[in-house]
């Protein structure tokens, strides 16, 4: 039980309906494209099939689902038939299996998605879940919901000052998260921040492009969390409170950095959904476990999709 060897592997291309339209920044996304990887997996004792999601968010990552697809049928060929040793993974990647996970520079989804794959194939040799095969110690986050959909404290989307009696009513229930997507100059982000209760924001998500503006905002008392931001090369550049950190759209190389580096700093995780499929939600959850106590999970809520994946219905698909 050395050595895993990869036999086979499907591409099933999705497109989910979304219960609601989801919100990706400033715009709407009336269907969510992706594509589930399935690989077959053989070691001497017996044989299983591990499932991933490809799913570059439309109108937000800088990779398409077409670029992944494409380097998929390049890379996985390759790796067919060839006997690849286990490792373990709370010690880092392997050169042969970051190889295998990085198939190509900049197609962070499917760096992800490739992970993915890695991470449940050496789970499920040793009978484990991805979460102990990522922690030595796990935990169960709090979720946070998108709106009202489930417990936990919500996150808002605050894209414009229409939006404030909305929130401020919100507030008056509980503490609430606020997500901008920088869509505030500095001189409003101010203003605004002044006359919001800043004891009930658990943090401001991407409130301005304005680094000034940002750190004036945190000397107020309100705590400010990076998302989109996290995207650049110089993300560590402006002080914040929280990282909230998309895999699916970082990849795993940027999403391994973020976090070593968030919890150097103990600040606050929140593993968030960038829409994909229940198969790749699941696999956040695992992520998030094993993050550690001060790691918060947004996954969107069970009933995000009409049509969403159900790994019964793909079990046997290769």
């Amino acid at each position: 039980m050395s050595n895993v060897v990869f036999t086979e592997y499907g591409v099933l291309p999705y497109a989910l309906s979304p219960t609601a339209p989801l919100i990706v920044g400033t715009t709407r996304l009336e269907k969510r494209l992706g594509a589930i990887v399935s690989v077959k997996v053989k070691t001497d004792s017996k044989s299983f099939v591990v499932h991933s999601d490809l799913a570059p968010l439309q109108g937000f990552s800088e990779d398409g689902l077409q670029d992944g697809l494409d380097a998929l049928e390049r890379s996985l060929p390759r790796w067919l038939n060839h006997e690849l040793p286990l490792i373990d993974l709370r010690k880092g990647l392997s050169e042969l299996w970051e190889a295998f996970v990085d198939v190509e520079p900049d197609l962070n989804a499917l760096s992800w998605c490739m992970f993915g794959l890695c991470v449940q194939t050496h789970a499920k040799v040793r009978g484990l879940l991805p979460r102990d095969i990522l922690s030595l110690e796990t935990f169960e986050p709090e979720e946070v919901a998108l709106e009202f959909r489930s417990k936990g404290a919500p996150k808002l989307k605050f894209h414009s000052e229409d939006d404030i009696e909305r929130i401020l009513a919100a507030m008056e229930k509980q503490p609430i998260r606020l997500d901008s997507n920088c869509i505030f100059n500095g001189p409003d982000v101010l203003r605004i921040g002044k006359s919001l209760p800043k004891e009930k924001i658990v943090y401001w998500e991407e409130p301005t492009r304005d680094s000034r503006a940002l750190q004036q905002l945190r000397e107020m008392g309100i705590r400010v969390a990076k998302d989109e931001s996290l995207m650049s090369n110089d993300w560590q550049v402006d002080d914040c409170d929280a990282y909230v950190i998309k895999p699916t759209v970082l990849g795993w190389k940027k999403t391994d950095s973020v976090l070593r580096y968030a919890q150097s700093k103990d600040l606050g995780i929140a593993i968030s959904t960038a829409y994909e499929s229940s198969i790749g939600r699941s696999f956040l959850r695992e992520l998030a476990c094993a993050t550690g106590p001060k790691t918060t999970l947004g996954l969107g809520g069970q009933d995000l999709f009409t049509n969403d994946i159900k790994i019964e219905e793909i079990a046997n698909a290769i």
